[in-house]
């Protein structure tokens, strides 16, 4: 059976926020379709994050305010909301429940939660739920594979300050990294809301920038 699911979430450059919910309904997205689900996005994120997601998306406006909610919920029907917002109001699950769909939270702790029929906290403590801890944290496959054994020395440094780098942590760490000298290897990774050309002028023969590379589980491994 074909059942629509609408995902909420939001992403770009507000320290609150970053791209970690947007990452991981991604990878829910894509095991849902996979599975032949039909995927529609509900964001209030920035254009150029809204470019990189690779399903139906409608844009709202920053908030959860009843009236874009109600009617993406009336035009587009889902049987299925994924909410991935933290501390959900009761108005918002209230609304969902009243268009007939079946709703998912994520992290969430807020009052609403109570109204949701499936709660996954991976990342907080609170929470009426059973579905509770880092087992259920939503990963790439590849990011689980481990190295068979750590290196004496280092050879190879990794730089993640994950998908919004709000404080710009990431040139901070490159330029401490440059009193190690031309023997490691550097490299780092940024997302889609980090602005990249600032950061152009660490790269040389050792050090390396990527954003949103899609091999990331790799080049953690490398490291």
């Amino acid at each position: 059976m074909r059942r629509k699911v609408l995902i909420r979430c939001d992403a770009g450059p507000i320290p609150e926020i970053g791209t970690g919910h947007l990452r991981r309904c991604l990878l829910i997205a894509e095991q849902l379709a996979a599975r032949g689900s039909e995927v529609v996005f509900l964001t209030a994120s920035a254009d150029e994050v809204v470019r990189t997601i690779p399903y139906p998306c409608r844009v709202i406006p920053p908030g959860d305010a009843a009236g874009p909610l109600s009617e993406a919920l009336a035009a587009e029907k889902p049987e299925i909301v994924i909410w991935d917002r933290l501390d959900t109001g009761e108005d918002v699950c209230r609304a969902i429940k009243a268009a007939g769909a079946i709703l998912v939270t994520l992290d969430d702790e807020g009052p609403g939660q109570r109204l949701a029929d499936v709660t996954i906290n991976a990342m907080v403590a609170g929470g009426d739920t059973i579905y509770k801890g880092p087992d259920y944290a939503v990963l790439p496959k590849e990011s689980a594979q481990r190295p068979a054994s750590a290196p004496r020395s280092a050879r190879s440094v990794f730089v993640s300050f994950g998908g919004y780098d709000h404080g710009d942590m990431t040139a901070r760490a490159l330029e401490a990294l440059r009193a190690l000298g031309g023997g490691v290897q550097v490299r780092a990774a940024v997302g889609a809301a980090t602005p990249l050309e600032p950061l152009r002028r660490f790269e040389g023969p050792t050090v390396r920038i990527f954003q949103s590379p899609p091999n990331f589980g790799e080049l953690l491994r490398e490291a």
